[in-house]
């Protein structure tokens, strides 16, 4: 017997939309294969535009990098540009092998040199803090 249950159309041109949109990697391509694409309001990332492209897909575009991925509202890490995150993952990482490095040469800083340091990094923690207060959600 056949199985003549299929999936509703809208279900297939949903996932037939996110396949196309897997090979597009500029804003231009993606008006260009998706021409009825409309741009809507969001709340997440001030620095992206979001386009709907029908059957309840949505596409991001980062204008800080110019990456275009699929845009998924309802997951926290669907909001935030994959190619920025990458970014400042690997600079995080960067960071932290920095200051592992510096730990060794603390013992030779003088007095003086330390409370620089200190004030430095009180400073980047305050903007640290006020980066993450100004986060939505």
């Amino acid at each position: 017997m056949l199985d003549t249950h299929t999936a509703p159309p809208v279900a297939l041109e949903a996932e037939y939309r996110r396949d196309l949109l897997e090979t597009v990697t500029t804003e231009a391509a993606l008006r260009a294969r998706f021409p009825r694409a409309t741009e809507v309001e969001h709340t997440h990332e001030a620095t992206l535009r979001v386009y709907a492209l029908g059957a309840g897909v949505l596409a991001a575009v980062c204008t800080d990098c110019d990456r275009v991925f699929e845009y998924l509202p309802w997951q926290r890490e669907g909001t935030r540009c994959p190619g920025c995150r990458a970014r400042a993952e690997r600079a995080l990482a960067t960071l932290l092998d920095q200051l592992a490095t510096l730990a060794p040469a603390l013992d030779t800083l003088t007095d003086q040199d330390l409370a620089r340091l200190g004030r430095r990094l009180d400073t980047t923690r305050h903007a640290l803090h006020d980066t993450l207060a100004r986060r939505p959600g």
